[in-house]
């Protein structure tokens, strides 16, 4: 967690680049409730940069919705904003399909 912004937010950065392609999917899960747990109580902005990430390092669809449902239940109340810089054209089709599933709470 980098720090806060004007508005007194954390903001917590992931970068997809560094997502090791070798984890599990339980093993990102678990990396991602415990970098997020500690900062979560307040209003929180996520930045995910998505330049330069591996396609084989993709996850799974199934991890995506699991951290989706965890979304929904612990981290979405605080969650102000959420910005994606440099996605890829797979990103943003999946994205496009998946928006309909999406609460619109999120945005």
């Amino acid at each position: 967690v980098p720090g806060k912004d004007d508005q007194g937010r954390s903001i917590v950065v992931f970068s997809c680049a560094l997502f090791p392609g070798h984890a599990s999917a339980d093993q990102l899960l678990l990396y991602l409730v415990r970098k997020l747990d500690p900062v979560v109580r307040q209003k929180y902005v996520i930045v995910l940069l998505y330049a330069g990430m591996n396609p084989d390092a993709i996850p799974p669809i199934e991890l995506l919705r699991e951290l989706y449902q965890i979304f929904e239940l612990v981290y979405r109340n605080c969650l102000d904003q959420m910005f994606v810089l440099h996605p890829s054209v797979v990103f943003k089709a999946l994205f496009t399909i998946a928006w309909a599933a999406v609460s619109t709470q999120l945005y």
